[in-house]
């Protein structure tokens, strides 16, 4: 067990687009790139018990 956050780069990326720092989409791919580790059973979220379908 480790303490890296899984949604490390989503926040990063939630963050500058509230902050107006980021790059467009960047919130867009951020998400879309989790979505795809949690699809491909590649990212684990602490305490899920859910099913991404």
């Amino acid at each position: 067990m480790h303490d890296a956050d899984p949604l490390a780069g989503v926040a990063a990326a939630w963050t500058e687009f509230f902050d107006g720092t980021g790059v467009a989409g960047a919130l867009e791919v951020a998400v879309e790139a989790a979505l795809s580790e949690l699809r491909a059973d590649r990212l684990v979220l602490p305490g899920s018990g859910a099913v991404v379908a």
